[in-house]
């Protein structure tokens, strides 16, 4: 008898963790977002005529709690971008890009003029995501704009 109550309660035990952590694989699955517009590699360079800008990341790879990331953009070419300060973070899952959710922010639709020879520096607003930063690869994503015309650029970066 005493063997019988033991097992039922390990069984159930088992039961609540199982269910617990599927629960929890779900929820993380909600959070992840909505599948990247841009599903494959983005390049972080772009060269049209006399136009050279590149993006990149302070870091190559962060470590958990991540505290900061800033985004660079840096227009190395003899013509004008323009940018505005939307900034998105997606997260590799499967082989899939996952654009992360923010909670409690919004973006302005300006565009801003990056001249050329100048560098911009963004800090990506990781207090207002609304997923809890884990080990694997992410990209930031960020619009570009020359002569009416929007280019997507990305830069990849790990956090381990």
């Amino acid at each position: 008898m005493r063997f019988l109550k033991s097992f039922s309660l390990l069984v159930a035990l088992f039961l609540i963790i199982s269910a617990c952590s599927n629960s929890e694989t779900n929820i993380s699955a909600k959070l992840v977002g909505t599948e990247s517009l841009y599903k494959n590699k983005l390049s972080n360079k772009l060269n049209i005529e006399n136009a050279s800008l590149a993006v990149s990341t302070d870091k190559e790879n962060y470590l958990i709690p991540v505290e900061k990331i800033n985004f660079i953009i840096e227009n190395t070419g003899s013509t004008s971008f323009g940018y505005g300060e939307t900034l998105f973070i997606e997260k590799l899952e499967s082989g899939t890009w996952y654009q992360l959710p923010y909670s409690g922010i919004g973006f302005t639709d300006e565009i801003n003029e990056l001249k050329p020879k100048e560098k911009v520096i963004q800090e990506l607003p990781l207090k207002y995501l609304n997923f809890h930063l884990t080990k694997g690869t992410y990209r930031i994503t960020k619009e570009i704009s020359y002569k009416r015309e929007i280019y997507p650029l990305g830069v990849e970066f790990e956090i381990r």
